[in-house]
């Protein structure tokens, strides 16, 4: 599974990712937007009005708009999703690109990034490799524009909108790596069940939280 997930990235990397439609771009940050002051919580999907979201179910949310598929098409692991393209190509010049100098330019709205970190992820494989040291995925967001990204943030507990590389150096992620689509989001197995909805919480967000 390791060598054909690799193999598969690899291939990726050759090919131009070619963007989606300004306007789906559009809508899946527009989706993404929607939740920003939302709670961050590990696993969650909206399923209550208290569950809160995570950094995955973010980019779910963010895809409904432009796909048929429901949420639990997609597969949870990084390594699967790339080498399925469930999430569209790599994208070159950013996949792997270090924090420091990746240029900010290159990034489109509704890119799906990966952040990277050297530590081991014993439930699958490395990634990518950085400087010759192997990366695993360990946070997600989706790009907006001017080298923003939204993320369900896990260091302050809510959905947030802001500059990527601060966070990347802010919190020592050494890189990231950006899928892009030229379509739909295109999983495995289409799954269609009730979509998530943003619903209004018990307790308001705190002032400054948004």
């Amino acid at each position: 599974m390791r060598k054909v997930s690799v193999l598969l990235v690899l291939l990726g990397l050759a090919c131009p990712a070619v963007a989606l439609s300004p306007n789906s771009g559009a809508r899946i940050v527009g989706a993404a937007r929607k939740l920003v002051g939302v709670p961050y919580r590990l696993g969650g999907r909206l399923r209550t009005k208290d569950e809160g979201i995570d950094c995955q179910g973010l980019i779910f949310y963010g895809l409904q708009g432009i796909s048929r598929c429901g949420y639990r098409s997609y597969s949870l692991n990084p390594t699967e999703s790339v080498a399925w393209r469930e999430l569209g190509s790599p994208v070159p010049g950013l996949a792997p690109a270090s924090a420091p100098a990746f240029d900010k330019s290159l990034l489109q709205p509704g890119d799906v990034i990966f952040l990277l970190a050297p530590t081991r992820n014993p439930r699958e494989p490395a990634l990518t490799t950085l400087e010759g040291t192997p990366q695993w995925v360990w946070h997600t967001g989706l790009a907006t524009d001017g080298g923003a990204w939204i993320h369900a943030d896990y260091t302050t507990g809510y959905v947030r909108e802001e500059d990527l590389r601060g966070f990347l150096l802010k919190h020592g992620y050494p890189g990231v790596f950006v899928l892009r689509m030229d379509k739909e989001p295109a999983p495995r197995t289409c799954r269609h069940h009730a979509p998530m909805r943003l619903q209004q919480p018990s307790d308001p967000v705190p002032a400054g939280r948004r």
